[in-house]
């Protein structure tokens, strides 16, 4: 077991983790102050508690949107492979689904910078 001290709102926190978990800790821990601070600059909250629950819900919407769009292209996935299956077993060219993988590809390419993004908000938390 290790300790780790982050800073969340000019505040130091000592958390408990695994060892090996320091730095991925303190990340998230950074990530989490970032947003404290973005959400203090743009609002006149001041109270710590107002303010870590509203960047909770933010971060928490951050999520809710991936896992939307995550079950979103599993779907969209299934659903050409479905497509796929039907026209090879008509000996039909696969290239007439071409023009969806390639959305189907930039969609995930979104997706996954979304996530990106959303792994580096909570590892700077």
């Amino acid at each position: 077991m290790a300790e780790v001290t982050i800073f969340i709102a000019g505040r130091s926190y000592v958390l408990d983790c695994d060892s090996g978990q320091e730095e991925h800790l303190r990340k998230l821990g950074q990530h989490l102050d970032s947003r404290v601070r973005e959400l203090q600059a743009s609002s006149r909250i001041q109270n710590d508690l107002e303010l870590l629950v509203i960047t909770g819900i933010l971060l928490s919407d951050d999520l809710s949107d991936v896992n939307q769009e995550n079950i979103e292209l599993r779907k969209e996935v299934a659903r050409l492979e479905t497509q796929s299956r039907r026209e090879n077993s008509g000996a039909v060219p696969v290239t007439h689904a071409a023009p969806d993988i390639s959305q189907i590809s930039a969609r995930l390419d979104a997706m996954a910078g979304r996530m990106e993004r959303l792994a580096e908000t909570v590892q700077e938390s």
